[in-house]
């Protein structure tokens, strides 16, 4: 993991990390940048779509989005350049915000923290380019190839936003892994298109999960 050549992924994990802890003995901040519908539909203000990625709910949070993105974000990077990767990152987070948004419009309540939508948009992207490269995940001691983890990460997040019996921002995870996929097509044509197969199993993934819950978690006719 060579940091050096990764300037986009330090600065990002920099600022997020620095901008969290300090969050944390500061409400008012912590507030202030949240994502809260209420204050972005009816207060106009629309940089929360982007400074939710930020803060973090605790320190777990924290280190789990930091150790991805520093992960991926340092890999990635170095594959497509640091504006681009910079550019997928903000994006990202825009977009997964934005998705959450429009989903719980009606709960003037909602609120959610986090750079998941920015680090799931950097991991769709990596997934598109270098579908059979390997990830690990906690305990499993083999690399499971990145298109069966992206096909069961975006069935799992599709499952989780229709039922929503968790406090996990499912809909924004799934809004930056679509649009990392996107991304990946818009800016790789060539190098998507010739491993086109592994996006389509991935999102048809995500059909059939969307099928099962719409059946109420039954295959029955």
């Amino acid at each position: 993991m060579d940091l050096l050549a990764a300037p986009g992924t330090v600065f990002i994990l920099a600022v997020t990390v620095a901008t969290t802890v300090a969050a944390f003995s500061r409400p008012a901040l912590f507030n202030r940048l949240m994502l809260y519908s209420t204050a972005i539909i009816h207060g106009n203000e629309f940089w929360r779509l982007f400074t939710t990625s930020l803060v973090h709910a605790d320190w777990i949070h924290l280190a789990f989005n930091a150790f991805t993105l520093l992960s991926f974000g340092s890999f990635l990077e170095g594959a497509i350049g640091t504006w681009r990767f910079v550019l997928l990152y903000v994006l990202g987070v825009v977009v997964g915000s934005t998705a959450s948004l429009v989903q719980f419009r009606d709960n003037p309540s909602y609120r959610a923290v986090g750079a998941s939508g920015g680090v799931c948009a950097v991991i769709g992207c990596a997934t598109a380019l270098f579908p059979t490269m390997g990830m690990y995940v906690f305990i499993i001691p083999i690399a499971i190839p990145a298109w069966i983890m992206g096909a069961g990460f975006i069935a799992y997040s599709i499952v989780g936003l229709r039922r929503q019996t968790d406090n996990i921002g499912h809909t924004s995870h799934l809004g930056g892994e679509v649009f990392g996929l996107g991304f990946a097509l818009a800016f790789y044509p060539g190098a998507v298109l010739a491993q086109w197969w592994y996006v389509v199993i991935m999102l048809l993934a995500g059909f059939i999960a969307w099928m099962f819950v719409k059946r109420g978690g039954r295959w029955t006719m």
